[in-house]
């Protein structure tokens, strides 16, 4: 049997195991579409949560929030709870990471 041949059969036997391969990838990739949305959807709440306790003036050393997450869509909710450092909280508040430290350059700057 020469190479080509076996190349042949080997690629027929593989066949259906390569269209489940990409099947559980596309199942794979719709989940992680989906946790992403789900990740997007806390940190918009949590942030919106904070910067109105900020507002308030209720923030001065919490760190600990609990809440109810719910996506209306899927009917699906669940709790989670926020465990922040002063320096997490402040980086949330700013915006994200790239931007508290920006702020940090610009306060350093003025100095």
């Amino acid at each position: 049997m020469t190479a080509e041949e076996l190349q042949v059969i080997i690629t027929a036997k593989t066949e259906g195991l390569r269209r489940e391969m990409d099947g559980v990838k596309k199942r794979m990739d719709a989940m992680e579409k989906q946790s992403n949305g789900v990740q997007s959807k806390m940190s918009s709440m949590f942030s919106g949560i904070k910067k109105a306790m900020v507002a308030a003036g209720l923030a001065v050393g919490i760190q600990k929030i609990t809440s109810e997450i719910k996506d209306l869509t899927k009917g699906i909710s669940f709790k989670a709870k926020l465990e922040l450092s002063d320096n997490e909280l402040d980086v949330i508040l700013s915006g994200g990471q790239l931007r508290h430290l920006q702020k940090q350059l610009k306060k350093m700057e003025e100095k």
